[in-house]
């Protein structure tokens, strides 16, 4: 049987800078871009993005695929608007990549009702999801995350899930800013480059590679909003920027993360989090250096 893939949701960012919109303020919500696969093996739904009653209605009103035909759902990372609406498919196996399952894990009682429950019937895997869809270690987005590939009417097809953001992204050789390690999120962009014919973006449409191939030669732009030398003077503080004993310093200059939230984004490059504060802190971070400094002091006493 040959595979047969159907888009149920074009996901789309929080914000785009190709649309001309800036890193430091969200104005769209989030959804990811979600993909069915008919093979072999039953359905394979590659990030779901919706609530359950919603994901459901879609999928059948797209496909004719009902849920209980779903024998595989696979999140490509362990961001929640890839593994919305799972509770949907109760029969299905519902797998992640082994190390972005395990951050999942230990923070496990960040979440209750049916996320957490949702949570303890994950299942890591690596290698192969099932014969011929293959994981392809694409980290950088998050330092777990792995694309889908596997063989579709049109050739290759990579569910690179956000080490893809969208062509845009892909044609500029650009890192998300929300991303833990930017530069090796570059360096995924060229793996999955080399594999694909097609790839299915974590928020955008499908397009094929050889049209949107950034040029041979093009630079990594890795920080290209960050103000210069304010990576480097905060990286020495990330432990007491993620350490909940200083929380309540870094939440006043960042009041919309909370402490659940810094926990889940301990993994996001500190450049993602500063981007999000007030022009004038990432201007002038001496304040907030100074206060965390006074912190680390105290907690190293």
């Amino acid at each position: 049987m040959k595979n047969e893939w159907y888009l149920i949701t074009i996901g789309h960012l929080t914000r785009n800078i190709f649309w001309g919109e800036s890193s430091g303020k969200a104005v769209h919500s989030c959804i990811a871009t979600c993909t069915a696969v008919r093979s072999e093996y039953g359905v394979i739904l590659i990030d779901p993005s919706l609530p359950a009653e919603l994901l459901m209605k879609e999928l059948y009103d797209q496909t004719g695929i009902r849920p209980e035909e779903v024998t595989y759902i696979y999140c490509t990372h362990n961001h929640l608007d890839h593994w919305t609406g799972t509770e949907a498919f109760p029969h299905a196996k519902l797998c992640l990549p082994e190390a972005d399952l395990w951050y999942l894990k230990e923070d496990r009682d960040l979440y209750d009702g049916v996320r957490g429950t949702e949570i303890d019937r994950m299942i890591g895997v690596c290698g192969e999801l099932v014969p011929g869809f293959s994981l392809v270690s694409l980290p950088g987005h998050s330092l777990g995350l792995s694309g889908l590939l596997f063989d579709g009417p049109e050739g290759k097809i990579l569910a690179a899930g956000d080490s893809v953001m969208g062509k845009e992204y892909f044609h500029a050789k650009r890192g998300y800013f929300w991303s833990a390690d930017l530069p090796l999120s570059c360096k995924s962009m060229e793996k999955a480059a080399a594999l694909a014919d097609y790839i299915i973006p974590g928020h955008g449409n499908y397009f094929n590679v050889a049209a949107y191939l950034y040029e041979e030669g093009t630079p990594d732009e890795v920080i290209p909003e960050a103000v210069p030398g304010i990576i480097s003077e905060y990286s020495p503080l990330k432990e007491v920027i993620y350490n909940e004993d200083c929380f309540e310093v870094f939440h006043r200059y960042l009041p919309g993360m909370n402490i659940a939230g810094l926990r889940i984004a301990r993994d996001v490059s500190l450049h993602a989090l500063i981007l999000n504060m007030d022009d004038a802190v990432q201007k002038d971070c001496s304040e907030l250096l100074r206060e965390l400094n006074e912190c680390k002091n105290k907690k190293g006493k």
